[in-house]
């Protein structure tokens, strides 16, 4: 991966990471923010002006636009969303570690392959791809993240 798009998953990552967080609402809202006109700017130089970046933290965050359509939708409640240069991270709250298995079944089911999963009883980690497209879960039974690249 080259240093742009490492920069990009970088700051989605932490765009995701922050959108967790829920006290000290003004101050997350406004690293945020930061955080958002970062991931565009870093867009911006990577693929051009007017690049297109997805941002979404909070209540009622939503799938990216892009997410592909036969992978399943992550468990546990979405609290961030961030989507930009053919690459997207998810975070999520409050699904089990069942759950996230059952989310690595479901997208092997749906023609993903399994490359890496080291997996134990209270954490997920685990590398899937199809094509070029990849999808890393990392998570426990607090939160996980979703990170897909090659989209």
């Amino acid at each position: 991966m080259n240093t742009a798009l490492k920069r990009l998953s970088a700051i989605g990552l932490s765009a995701a990471l922050l959108g967790g967080f829920t006290a000290c609402a003004s101050q997350v809202e406004n690293a945020i923010d930061q955080v958002q006109e970062k991931a565009t700017q870093a867009a911006n130089d990577v693929l051009g002006e007017g690049s297109d970046v997805q941002f979404d933290s909070g209540d009622g965050v939503a799938l990216p636009s892009t997410w592909p359509s036969n992978l399943p939708t992550p468990p546990g409640k979405i609290t961030a969303a961030v989507a930009a240069a053919g690459s997207q991270n998810v975070t999520t709250n409050g699904a089990s570690i069942a759950e996230l298995k059952t989310f690595i079944e479901d997208a092997k089911t749906a023609g993903y392959s399994e490359t890496v999963n080291v997996s134990t009883e209270s954490n997920v980690v685990a590398t899937l791809t199809q094509g070029a497209a990849s999808v890393s879960i990392v998570g426990d039974a607090n939160s996980a993240l979703f990170t897909l690249t090659g989209l």
